[in-house]
């Protein structure tokens, strides 16, 4: 057992410690900075993104609840005259209410990163 200890420091004393290079390490002091950089420039970017996506995401919220609740009033309407609802517009607000879904689950999973 003796002998595998002097064996591995027998080893170790062979290699000689190898020197960095300055400009290696000068290299390097620049590339972090340069990578600080882009992720202070990249947090700014998804900063203001985030901001104007929430900012459309109330306006559409506002705008779709209007529409869902004008809707209502309009089938209402249409059944106590006897008249068909429009199809284009069934059609429309089935697209309508799958954006206020999707925007909704989107809008959540955000608020979960911050």
């Amino acid at each position: 057992m003796k002998n595998e200890y002097y064996q591995k420091f027998t080893e170790l004393k062979k290699r000689e410690p190898k020197r960095i290079e300055l400009g290696k390490i000068d290299d390097l002091e620049k590339g972090i900075k340069k990578a600080i950089t882009f992720s202070t420039k990249a947090h700014d970017i998804m900063e203001k993104a985030a901001k104007s996506a929430d900012t459309q995401a109330d306006k559409f919220i506002k705008e779709a609840r209007a529409m869902q609740k004008l809707k209502s009033n309009v089938e209402k309407q249409a059944k106590e005259l006897g008249v068909d609802f429009p199809k284009n517009i069934k059609s429309l607000m089935d697209n309508l209410d799958a954006n206020f879904e999707s925007i909704i689950k989107l809008r959540k999973s955000i608020l979960n990163l911050k």
